[in-house]
Order: structure tokens, then C-alpha cells, then sequence
């Protein structure tokens, strides 16, 4: 049985997907944009048994949440040349690229706009053609880290707190910033990424002295993500006081490093806002090309050469007993201190920061995420990554 493909793309017949707060936004949304058509809603979908709702319907628009359930409601889809959007990061960090696979063998076009930042970034992004992209996402951990930072608080307490108001800490460990960072990457880039290249790490890790001794760097630490085309690192960084993406009013904070400069877009931290803007951009998106989605179609070239030699930065933290682990990796020194405890702290550039190992208990990475300068005096803390 096959169904009507993604043509036309005027007067759309949409099926939301999904009983929750984010599914009935999606549909109200929908239902004013200009050029679809029908909008309906049901609450969710058995691949056995729910087959004939399909018929008929232009486009689905998966708000389910999960991986198994959502797989086969996109399998479903594409297998039928049904236009698929999610707004589902787990989704594409588990099966993006069967995914991508099958909207291109079937034509189909596949949306995930509203996994990655929510806002149109996929066509800005296409022509700017980032070489790195830095984003600080709204959660429990970068909450967190917000409330060090911003208040003083400890980590312990912090944690207990949004544990008392049911926050959700999926995130502690950097698993949905993850990914959120790779379903972006996947906008941004067309190339596929190798799962060795995939990096996170735990808010756990940061301790409360840790932004003392930062700020002595003239750094201070977020969580969020480093991307770019051949990996991508989620966890704590360490940016520029005047960064962009320290944010205490916990936005989605992105910046982009493009061929003509910065570009820095900001997007409401509110989850259903968000995954309206996402899925809405998708569609509107999908009502003006002819044709699918993925692979995206690029104008200009890919990312510019990279000069030999160019160096990444990372802030380090390893007792001075493990320091020669360090040096053997022969990196550029741009600033230390050596503290009364036996902590050896360091800002350096190596080739890349990922080839930093450090076993040592009490040691830590933080790259660095931002521009930055030796400071005058350094009076230094502990170690984040730092994004620069």
C-alpha cells in the first residue's frame, strides 16, 4: 500500500502525533500557518494496527517522545513517502543516520529543526557555513552551573534543590545536550559523524571551587556544546566573562563561527515554544522547496582549509605529580599556577584538546569555548573545558 508522496506542498493534510502539552501547541500553531491544510491530532500510533490513519496525510509531525515508539511511527512515514518532522533529539542521536538513509532512498522529506535549536537555523546555517559551532542549551545543568556561578551556591545543594521541584535531570550527565548538539550539527553539516568523535561529560565534575579559580583565568563555567563537522563535546566548557553564552536568564544561547564572523542567535529556553518554532519552521520549510530535505543542497564550498598548526585551548587541573602526562604532548603554555595543594592549573593550545588524557583522581579538561587572554595576575581555579 503506498500513499500520496510530499507533492503538492500548498494545502497540506498534517498529522500531529503526541497527547502532551508540546502536541496540542504544535497542532493550534499549525492550524494558522498559511497554506496547510487540515491539522488533526491523534494520541499516538501502533504500526500494526494504525496504518490506515496514514491515508491521505501529507505530512506527520511526531511528538510521541521515546526512541522505539517514535522510530516506528518515522519508518512508517518515510516508507510511504510521507513527509516526517520531529522534534525528538533522542530520535536522531539513536537513528539519525538510518533515518537520513531512508528520507533519501524514499524522497521523503525529514525535519528535525525543533531537536537541534528550535529556531529556522537549518537554511542560515546552510549558506554560512559555520567551522564551529558553541551553544549553551536550557537545563538542568546548565541551571546548575547558572546558580554557582551567578549565586554561590554549591552543587550538592543546587541538585537538591531542583530535585524538590521535580526538574527533570536527564541532562545531568550531557545526554540530551548531546543530543541536541548532534541533531544541529546534522543541519549544519552533511557528512556523517563517527561515534568515537562523540564526547560528553558531567555537571558532577565541577566542583564549587572551580569558579573561583576560573575567574582568576578570567573564565567562567557552562554547560553546553562544542560542534563541529568531525566531533562534538558536550559537557562543562569554560568561556569569557563578556561571553554570549553566559546567560543567567537560561536561554538557548548559540554561536556560531562562520568565513564572516560571528553569529550569535538566542532562542526562548521555553520547551514548548521552542518545539512550536521547530516544527512550524520545518513545515514551512517543506511548503516552499520541491525537494527533499536531506541531503541539504549546498551553494558554496565546504568549511575553508584550516591553517596548519592551528592550536584548540583547554583549561587543565591534575595534581603537578601528573603534569609530565601533559607536557609530553609538547602544548604552548599560555598561562599556570601552582597551587598550595598540589594542583597544577594551566591554560594551553595543543593540536586537539580531545588528546588530552588524564587518568589522575582530581584531574579535569575543560575546553575553551571563547576568545580569550592571559590574565595579569592569575590567582587560578580548577578546570573546565574551554570553548574558544
Amino acid at each position: 500500500m503506498t500513499y500520496s508522496p510530499n507533492f503538492p506542498h500548498k494545502n497540506r493534510s498534517i498529522l500531529v502525533v503526541g497527547r502532551n502539552a508540546q502536541a496540542s501547541a504544535v497542532v493550534d500553531a499549525l492550524a494558522r500557518v498559511p497554506g496547510v491544510g487540515t491539522v488533526r491530532q491523534i494520541p499516538g500510533f501502533d504500526a500494526l494496527t494504525d496504518a490506515p490513519k496514514l491515508m491521505g496525510v501529507d505530512t506527520i509531525v511526531e511528538m510521541l517522545g521515546g526512541v522505539a515508539p517514535a522510530f516506528a511511527l518515522a519508518m512508517a512515514a518515510m516508507s510511504n513517502g510521507i513527509a516526517f518532522i520531529t522534534a525528538n533529539p533522542m530520535l536522531m542521536m539513536v537513528h539519525g543516520r538510518v533515518l537520513r538513509n531512508a528520507a533519501q532512498g524514499q524522497q521523503a522529506y525529514l525535519g528535525f529543526q525543533a531537536a537541534g535549536f528550535g529556531v529556522p537555523v537549518a537554511e542560515l546555517m546552510g549558506s554560512a557555513r559555520p567551522e564551529r559551532i558553541v551553544v549553551s542549551f536550557a537545563s538542568a545543568a546548565s541551571t546548575a552551573l547558572n546558580r554557582m556561578v551567578f549565586r554561590g551556591e554549591t552543587l550538592a545543594h543546587v541538585s537538591a534543590h531542583l530535585r524538590m521541584q521535580n526538574a527533570d535531570l536527564s541532562d545531568w550527565g550531557g545526554k540530551q545536550t548531546l543530543a541536541r548538539a548532534l541533531a544541529l550539527r546534522s543541519l549544519v553539516f552533511d557528512t556523517e559523524i563517527d561515534t568515537t568523535a562523540l564526547q560528553r561529560a558531567s555537571v558532577e565534575q565541577v566542583e564549587s571551587a572551580d569558579v573561583k579559580r576560573l575567574r582568576a583565568f578570567g573564565l567562567v563555567p557552562v554547560f553546553g556544546a562544542e560542534i563541529a563537522e568531525n566531533e562534538i563535546y558536550a559537557g562543562p566548557m569554560a568561556v569569557a566573562q563578556d561571553s554570549a553564552l553566559l546567560q543567567a536568564d537560561g536561554a538557548d544561547v548559540m554561536v556560531a563561527e562562520t568565513t564572516y564572523g560571528d553569529v550569535t542567535l538566542r532562542a526562548d529556553s521555553d520547551e514548548v515554544r521552542r518545539v512550536v518554532a521547530g516544527v512550524v519552521a520545518d513545515v514551512r520549510t517543506l511548503m516552499r522547496s520541491p525537494k527533499p530535505a536531506l541531503p541539504l543542497e549546498r551553494q558554496i564550498p565546504l568549511t575553508k582549509p584550516q591553517p596548519l598548526g592551528q592550536l584548540e585551548m583547554a583549561y587543565v587541573r591534575i595534581p603537578f605529580a601528573e603534569r609530565d602526562k601533559v607536557l609530553a604532548m609538547k602544548p604552548e603554555i599560555l598561562q599556570d599556577v601552582m597551587e598550595g595543594d598540589g594542583l597544577w592549573q594551566a591554560v594551553i593550545a595543543v593540536p586537539r584538546v580531545r588528546d588530552i588524557q588524564i587518568g589522575a583522581v582530581g584531574g579535569v579538561v575543560y575546553p575553551l569555548a571563547t576568545a580569550w587572554a592571559p590574565q595579569a595576575a592569575a590567582e587560578v581555579s580548577r578546570g573546565l573545558r574551554l570553548v574558544g
